[in-house]
């Protein structure tokens, strides 16, 4: 999600805070990932595997959508900005 985000072209653009919530948010998708990963290979002996694979597939949505957040408000801030100079965004 991140190359094809963009990331060389936003990363300028981003706060600190924005930065670490990405770096954290990125952190936590590659475990969530790995997690699954480690599920779907391991046997299906119990109902709470399946339990599980849901909980981290909905955990993989959600970290789909906070790494998004940041890009919004970095956008947001600059239509913000450009509409208090006067200039067009």
């Amino acid at each position: 999600l991140l190359i094809g985000a963009g990331w060389s072209v936003l990363k300028p653009h981003l706060s600190q805070r924005e930065k670490r919530m990405v770096l954290v948010v990125l952190i936590l998708q590659v475990v969530d990932n790995i997690a699954l990963v480690v599920i779907d290979e391991s046997d299906r002996g119990t109902v709470s595997v399946y339990t599980w694979t849901d909980i981290l597939h909905i955990l993989d949505i959600i970290c789909c959508c906070l790494i998004l957040m940041p890009i919004v408000w970095s956008i947001r801030h600059l239509r913000e900005a450009s509409a208090s100079d006067g200039k067009a965004a």
